[in-house]
């Protein structure tokens, strides 16, 4: 359930969000070329770094999101985001958001580069808005892309583990608990083998499903 929950609350923003800034980032816009670097950056920082940096951010008492939003909100000044049993997971989720959405959006990009342009010059000569352009022009010709980035973010999703090992260690109480962890905790602590291999196997399958 945990490991459900955490891929329906990062494959739609992963994927709806990288697409939107492949587009925000495609327009001729100053700066851009400094703006997909800052998003892309975080991805080349490892697991261990990024759920160190996200805990201290989080931390309850000198953490600087509550900080910033307690001087917003003071009601949220002590908010505990990764010792409550419902923030805990989107927490971990936004955390993984900030960490992947910048190769998504490099990989659209990349698709919409690959997009004529003479495309939209006919569809504004013959009245379309920028909507039925994005609707008519921009989905189909990304349909490439489509079929790898979605399954890619499900995949990688249903595999976490490197953060919430260093951000919470599948707590409080069991609410970031997830399959591979649970992979890691019987296989290579407690020693059972047979249920370690029964999880292995099942990961497996989701992903070959995934992947055909």
């Amino acid at each position: 359930r945990n490991t459900l929950s955490f891929t329906g609350l990062t494959v739609p923003v992963l994927v709806a969000g990288g697409l939107g800034l492949a587009v925000l980032l495609n327009a001729n816009l100053r700066g851009r070329t400094i703006a997909r670097t800052v998003i892309f950056i975080p991805y080349a920082i490892m697991v261990i770094v990024v759920g160190v940096l996200w805990r201290w951010i989080y931390d309850q008492n000198f953490g600087l999101l509550n900080y910033y939003l307690g001087s917003i909100f003071p009601a949220l000044h002590n908010m505990p985001w990764l010792t409550s049993v419902q923030n805990a997971l989107p927490a971990v989720a936004l955390t993984t958001i900030w960490w992947q959405i910048g190769t998504n959006m490099i990989i659209y990009l990349a698709g919409l580069q690959e997009i004529p342009k003479e495309l939209y010059e006919a569809a504004r000569v013959d009245g379309a808005s920028a909507l039925q352009q994005f609707r008519y022009i921009t989905m189909p010709s990304l349909y490439l892309m489509h079929i790898f980035v979605i399954p890619m973010s499900v995949i990688s999703s249903m595999r976490v583990f490197g953060q919430v090992i260093v951000m919470t260690n599948g707590g409080p109480i069991g609410s970031t608990y997830t399959l591979v962890q649970h992979l890691y905790s019987r296989g290579w602590i407690n020693q059972f083998m047979g249920e370690a291999s029964a999880v292995g196997v099942f990961l497996f399958v989701i992903t070959l499903i995934f992947t055909l």
